[in-house]
């Protein structure tokens, strides 16, 4: 009777073990650096380089959460297979490489894995050789313990159903996760997520997608995304155990933001937004004195974003906030009209969940020209929320030249170009926020010139899991 008890236990602590379905904290996507006019910065921030480099740094959405798992994906060119890379971030997390898909004729594609750090927030490549054309994105999951349940995948398809190969997961409720980029620049397809598949991340003009999927069997599942047009390109397929482990992230969550480069003429640009974790869209868009975005429409469903107040401006050029909650979903596209050409503009959407049908939006602008010098601090805006004591403020700000380290508060900036800044920042109170530009001289001696910034404040009402974004907001001075 004893025996037969001890392994009823045992049975149900396996079961139990296993029961946990490995959850979606967020994800990041920088640009890559085959973009012209984009510095190289190996100091804080979330920086992408010029041309050949070694190093890229990205961000994670927000500082790690404890016992959470981080998934960086990774491509760069003509790497065929004969460059090494590693993975560190900036709380000394350890990072393992799990898949790599070498491809002479395009570029290798490799993914990593990580038990994260509490508070980690940037993340570095390290290439063993130089190598252009580096992108990277960082996802955080729950509910994992990050080791494989299945022999990881990786192939080089061609068509418009491209897959990496089939997993045979070992236990139930594995997270399979599938990373691909296209060999063609210029094609530009849509993606579309295999059945039952969640789109991670989807950029049509820099042909990266990820998709993952938790399969409840224990049996062989092909991982394998759609393209719109007949494409090759190399990709891998991983597949994590699930574990009780880790920190869900609160109610109100950026649970998505993706950086996209508009450099190529024209006065109209559809993108896809997969944001089937979420119910609030914002864009956070960055272009030149003389450009005007006019409006964004969206897809699937189909919907109207609504700009927050007017615009930031100087001489420099214009920053704009828009938003929408909706019933979005995998296949999701926004659709921006602007005056002016889409050559030097960029532009953040966020993917948000937990947002309220009656939430507070408000904007704050400034601007001004810096005259300092040296290592400097230009004080840009005071922010003082109302209508809600939650919520998140997103700050976006332009420069004429030089370069900035940062936005402060730190421990929240999504990218950094060679201008430009994006900044997101949760509050708990409607107490006033400061916000500044930090100057680091990195581009030439001197100071940063014209500069204008928009602070978009997105309330909601009461969001639950208050105390975990406390501990973020207490971790943000410090990263």
């Amino acid at each position: 009777m004893r025996r037969i008890l001890l392994a009823l236990v045992t049975l149900l602590l396996a079961v139990s073990a296993f029961a946990q379905t490995p959850t979606i904290v967020n994800n990041a996507r920088q640009a890559g650096t085959n973009l012209a006019g984009i510095n190289n910065a190996t100091t804080t921030g979330c920086n992408m380089g010029v041309n050949s480099e070694v190093d890229y740094f990205g961000c994670y959405a927000d500082p790690t959460l404890a016992g959470n798992i981080g998934v960086v994906m990774c491509v760069w060119s003509a790497g065929g297979g004969t460059t090494t890379a590693t993975v560190t971030d900036d709380k000394g997390s350890t990072y393992t490489e799990i898949k790599k898909q070498p491809h002479a004729a395009g570029g290798d594609v490799d993914i990593f894995t990580s038990p994260l750090v509490t508070g980690a927030h940037q993340f570095k490549l390290h290439l063993s050789v130089a190598r252009s054309g580096i992108q990277c994105s960082g996802a955080q999951f729950y509910n994992t313990d990050g080791t494989s349940c299945g022999t990881p995948v990786g192939a080089l398809p061609s068509g418009t159903s491209l897959s990496a190969g089939s997993i045979t997961s070992s236990v139930t409720n594995c997270l399979y996760i599938q990373f691909l980029v296209e060999d063609d620049f210029d094609t530009r397809p849509t993606w579309s997520a295999g059945s039952g598949w969640t789109l991670l991340d989807a950029d049509r003009r820099e042909q990266f997608v990820s998709q993952y999927q938790v399969f409840a069997a224990a049996a062989a599942h092909d991982c394998s995304v759609t393209s719109s047009v007949s494409i090759s390109g190399p990709t891998v397929c991983i597949a994590l155990k699930p574990a009780s482990q880790g920190t869900a992230p609160s109610t109100f969550n950026i649970v998505k933001l993706f950086q996209f480069p508009m450099r190529d003429g024209g006065t109209t640009l559809t993108e896809q937004a997969p944001c089937a974790e979420g119910n609030l869209i914002a864009v956070s868009w960055n272009g030149n004195s003389t450009d005007t975005l006019s409006s964004i429409s969206a897809t699937s469903p189909t919907a109207t974003l609504t700009q927050i107040g007017t615009n930031g401006s100087n001489t420099e050029g214009k920053q704009y906030q828009f938003e929408k909650i909706a019933a979005w979903t995998n296949d999701t596209t926004l659709s921006l009209t602007m005056t002016g050409t889409i050559s030097e503009n960029d532009m953040i959407v966020y993917c948000i969940s937990g947002a309220n049908a009656q939430q507070a939006t408000s904007l704050t602008t400034a601007s001004g020209t810096d005259s300092g010098s040296g290592v400097h601090t230009v004080t840009t805006a005071t922010v003082t929320p109302s209508g809600s004591n939650s919520g998140v403020i997103l700050g976006n700000c332009g420069i004429a030249q030089n370069g900035s380290t940062s936005g402060d508060p730190t421990g929240f900036q999504e990218n950094q170009d060679n201008n430009n800044h994006w900044i997101h920042f949760y509050y708990s109170s409607q107490a006033a926020q400061n916000f500044d530009i930090v100057v680091d001289e990195r581009s030439a001696p001197g100071n940063i010139g014209a500069w204008s910034c928009a602070y978009a404040v997105i309330g909601t009402v009461a969001p639950s899991g208050g105390g975990k974004r406390k501990k973020l907001e207490k971790l943000d001075g410090t990263i």
